[in-house]
């Protein structure tokens, strides 16, 4: 490889990470970790994909498009008690919680368990 080339490749790396949005800061939360179970204290909307999830955050200020989105594709509360975290994303700071008694998780962004899980 050229030096030409590798200058050209840096210069493509370097655009990349200047124009790619910052994550927002993510609070080490122990409570949610892969395979434990906690109680939630409070409904929860979660969705069966992550996806959904992450997009329904997108739709936050447009009311009538959230609640379509939500209807839609599966979206549901999950009501208080007990859930296992089954799996989760530090990129979109989401969790996948199982209630107990169900056969499949559901996404739920981190944010929606604030003070909602004990």
């Amino acid at each position: 490889m050229s030096t030409k080339q590798t200058g050209n490749i840096a210069a493509v790396i370097l655009v990349a990470m200047m124009t790619t949005p910052a994550l927002p800061a993510r609070a080490e939360d122990p409570t949610i970790s892969i395979g434990t179970t906690r109680t939630l204290t409070e409904r929860t909307l979660a969705c069966p994909r992550e996806s959904d999830i992450v997009r329904l955050s997108e739709l936050a200020d447009d009311t009538m498009a959230y609640t379509r989105f939500v209807g839609e594709h599966g979206c549901a509360m999950i009501l208080p008690g007990t859930v296992a975290i089954e799996d989760s994303s530090w990129w979109h700071s989401t969790v996948c919680l199982r209630p107990y008694g169900e056969p499949a998780c559901a996404w739920t962004h981190e944010s929606f368990l604030k003070d909602n899980m004990k």
